[in-house]
């Protein structure tokens, strides 16, 4: 009997033992989660690694800072439910950062009236997500939404997600510790465009960034005396055009004082029409017969050491790409086709100057029709630094009038520039800095007259004005294109075809280069070291891709009978059905080769075991 009671003793105590165990871990766990947030990050880009600059601009912090988080808690996507639990981690860190300065309060507008009414107030929205679920796909608004209260001023993050959100959140922080934004002027593409400037797409969106981000300022009333503000930091000239003297004069001076320049040229637009049922892409001046419109800045940004040139980047060893999406059959299926254009370049991660800090650590740019910046010598006590440049594969053509689509075209116009021996890397974008002598040597040009009609023709009279002339040391950054930043367009229809332009338009990355040179400007570098932390680029095997290409369907002309439109879209739907079989051949072959392995150590085992027993 003594014997058996010691066994339930022991079980029992075994039984305490563990659970008393399971105990402190959940205990420990819990503690751990509410007073030691701390995360380790092994992974290669080290993408959601704190950084020093988090750190310190959360050591900043006085008084409280309230952070509202406005997230979906019944998630039916597997992946947003990571993505959230991700968030909530991270903003967990960063309240412990925070050493008690920070609350966070996780509320979800779908079930709560109160958290809904906070959101709507701060023009946080859902965003409709898709879902699986058995053989249908569905749709679900989520929630993931971020408001910041701190010393009675408001920060709202409409959107985040776990890679961009510590750039977007220390930049809120950084911003409600300082007691002024940064203003910004913008001159040039007007806020409120005109009918037609609507069809080449506008800088709504970019303009909207801007101003969660600065004051934003539209600037007026240059040509008829007006100067620049001197409350503006950083001057952005949006596609200026046919610039009246008198302007090109308010902005020399205004950088004559130490103000910085941001200038984005772009004289030639291209309009998007359908001519004989197919899609044209041409100039617009060269449509009306019109010449390439002039910006009125020429003459300083070559005095400068910064000429745009009225040439248009040929990129071969590294061509963008457009889509055509084309429609066939009584259901209607649309495919899309991407052709690539030299003419649109993808600046890869080797033409981004890494030790310039606005474009370290970027992978990818996309500009379209870009005008190359000439390479001389900038003048005496300016210092000029070319940070984004096209492949060594480049050369200069002259300012093209309609677009190339047909690969035979594009192949013979490449073959043209190789034989004229042009390829060379092409400047897209430089940085001066210094002191700049003002081009208007002869003085002032006089205000333009309202009420009086002008031209470039007519010789503009000097006022007695005092011109300043390097004065003041500071910096001004040129592109040689716009569209970089431009909304998406409208996309345009005609018969059984549709054409849009799916590249050289406003993106992600193009925007944190934008971001990234207005911060250096306004000197907030921390925030860029954090936005520029991007996954390395690991390519993946594209199996359509392939297929396409083996059917010739990439960079072929768009077919115009409804014969050719269905030969071609048999052609896709078989390359489609083999790529299909080569994704589950490549993962089944790993698996199937685990899987034999496992079972051929099994059966060893199992006749080891035999023959030892």
């Amino acid at each position: 009997m003594s014997a058996v009671r010691d066994r339930r003793s022991e079980r029992w105590n075994g039984w305490l033992t563990l659970l008393l165990v399971l105990g402190v871990v959940l205990v420990a766990n819990r503690v751990a989660r509410r007073e030691l947030a701390v995360r380790i990050d092994l992974s290669e880009d080290q993408l959601f690694a704190i950084s020093d600059a988090t750190r310190s601009t959360m050591e900043r912090l006085e008084d409280t800072l309230s952070v509202h988080a406005f997230f979906t808690g019944d998630l039916r996507s597997g992946t947003e439910a990571m993505q959230a639990a991700q968030l909530e981690a991270q903003l967990e860190e960063f309240r412990v950062l925070a050493d008690g300065r920070m609350t966070l309060d996780v509320r979800d507008p779908s079930i709560s009236s109160q958290a809904l009414n906070d959101a709507s107030q701060h023009r946080i929205v859902p965003h409709a997500t898709s879902y699986s679920h058995g053989t249908g796909v569905s749709e679900q608004d989520v929630w993931r939404g971020l408001l910041l209260r701190y010393r009675g001023r408001t920060e709202a993050i409409a959107w985040v997600s776990p890679w961009t959100l510590e750039g977007d959140f220390v930049g809120a922080v950084h911003r409600l510790l300082s007691d002024q934004r940064p203003r910004i002027g913008w001159f040039g593409e007007p806020f409120a465009p005109s009918g037609e400037d609507r069809v080449f797409g506008t800088f709504a969106q970019l303009r909207r960034h801007l101003s969660v981000r600065f004051d934003l300022e539209e600037v007026f009333d240059l040509d008829i005396g007006d100067p620049v503000s001197d409350e503006i930091q950083v001057l952005v000239v949006m596609r200026p055009k046919n610039l009246h003297p008198r302007e090109v004069y308010a902005i020399d001076q205004f950088v004559q004082g130490g103000g910085k320049l941001i200038v984005l040229v772009d004289q030639v637009r291209m309009r998007f029409d359908i001519v004989n049922n197919r899609p044209d892409v041409s100039a617009q001046h060269a449509l009306r017969g019109d010449l390439v419109p002039r910006t009125g800045m020429e003459a300083m940004l070559l005095e400068w050491g910064a000429p745009v040139l009225q040439a248009h980047v040929w990129d071969a060893g590294s061509p963008g790409r457009r889509n055509w999406v084309v429609v066939e059959g009584p259901n209607q299926k649309g495919f899309v086709e991407p052709l690539q254009s030299p003419a649109i370049v993808a600046v890869q991660a080797d033409g981004l100057d890494d030790t310039f800090l606005p474009s370290s650590g970027l992978q990818e740019l996309a500009m379209g029709w870009v005008q190359p910046i000439g390479k001389v010598q900038p003048p005496a006590g300016v210092q000029r630094t070319d940070f984004v440049k096209s492949s060594p594969d480049s050369s200069q053509v002259p300012l093209i009038g309609v677009a190339v689509s047909q690969k035979d075209v594009i192949r013979a116009r490449t073959e043209t520039q190789h034989a004229m021996g042009q390829g060379q890397p092409q400047v897209l974008a430089c940085l001066l800095e210094g002191t700049f002598k003002t081009p208007f040597h002869r003085g002032a040009p006089e205000p333009r007259d309202p009420l009086t009609a002008w031209s470039h023709d007519v010789p503009i009279e000097v006022t007695t004005e005092v011109v300043e002339s390097g004065t003041r040391s500071t910096q001004i950054v040129v592109f040689g294109d716009a569209d970089w930043l431009r909304d998406a367009q409208d996309v345009t229809t005609a018969g059984n075809v549709i054409f849009n332009l799916g590249v050289s338009q406003i993106s992600a990355t193009n925007v944190s280069l934008f971001d990234n040179v207005l911060d250096w400007l306004t000197g907030s570098e921390d925030l860029i070291s954090i936005r520029n932390r991007v996954p390395k680029d690991r390519p993946l095997r594209d199996f359509l891709q392939e297929e396409l290409e083996s059917e010739g369907l990439v960079n072929a002309p768009i077919e115009r009978t409804q014969a050719e439109l269905r030969q071609r879209a048999e052609k896709r739907e078989g390359a489609e059905a083999r790529a299909a079989r080569q994704r589950w051949l490549t993962m089944a072959i790993p698996v199937g080769v685990s899987l034999l392995l496992l079972i051929g150590f099994g059966l060893l085992w199992n006749l080891l075991q035999r023959r030892s027993a």
